[in-house]
């Protein structure tokens, strides 16, 4: 008796089936991994844009808090600085404690009316006019007169026989370059003698009212 066996099938490990699932096995695990990574990778990515925007919002609003209080410094400074000049402008400013009046003969057997000007520590340049009451005009009786320190000027504001002014306006700046004496400067930025060659507006006025009285009886005492 003959016995004939079956031929063994061969199992599904043998065939190709089983490296083609494999395969597509690990496709799925690789491409699985992979878009964990990118979604992990992009929520990274997304939190880091969004610091950097924020970080970047701080540090503009850090700039224009900057930007103001630097401002607000200048301005201080600007105005501490306006106050200094101010306070050296008053400072250098003459005194009307420097101003007097006199008379002197005029040769012809009458007087003359004077103001004098005796600056005591530095020198200034003069423009003096003279004013009536209910006039608009003056009367130029010196323009730019240089006064050195110590130095007592004399200025006619009137004569023997006329109506005194009501008013002596002296207007008053820095020594010009060159002047006798110490050189010196105002920084304030008012007029100086550059600015104001025809005595327009001064650096500093005094109006000194006439002591029409006690002249006139000088005058013919």
């Amino acid at each position: 008796m003959t016995i004939t066996y079956a031929a063994e099938s061969p199992t599904w490990t043998d065939t190709g089936t089983f490296w083609i699932a494999l395969a597509a096995l690990l496709i799925s695990v690789v491409a699985a991994a992979a878009a964990i990574w990118s979604a992990v990778a992009g929520h990274r990515s997304a939190n880091h844009a969004k610091t950097s925007a924020e970080a970047a919002k701080d540090s503009a609003g850090t700039a224009r808090v900057a930007a103001r209080a630097a401002e607000k410094s200048a301005d201080a400074d600007g105005k501490v600085a306006q106050v200094e000049l101010g306070r050296d402008h008053r400072e250098l400013a003459p005194s009307t404690n420097w101003v007097s009046f006199s008379v002197a003969p005029d040769g012809q057997g009458s007087h003359n009316a004077f103001i004098t000007f005796t600056p005591p520590e530095r020198g200034y340049l003069l423009f003096v006019s003279t004013h009536h009451e209910g006039s608009s005009g003056r009367i130029t009786r010196r323009s730019f007169v240089p006064v050195p320190a110590g130095k007592q000027e004399l200025i006619q504001i009137g004569e023997s026989g006329r109506k005194l002014p009501d008013w002596v306006e002296m207007r008053i700046y820095p020594p010009a370059p060159g002047s006798e004496g110490e050189a010196w400067s105002c920084p304030c930025g008012l007029p100086t003698t550059t600015t104001d060659i025809d005595g327009g507006g001064g650096h500093w006025l005094l109006r000194v009212p006439v002591e029409e009285g006690g002249l006139r009886r000088a005058m013919h005492g």
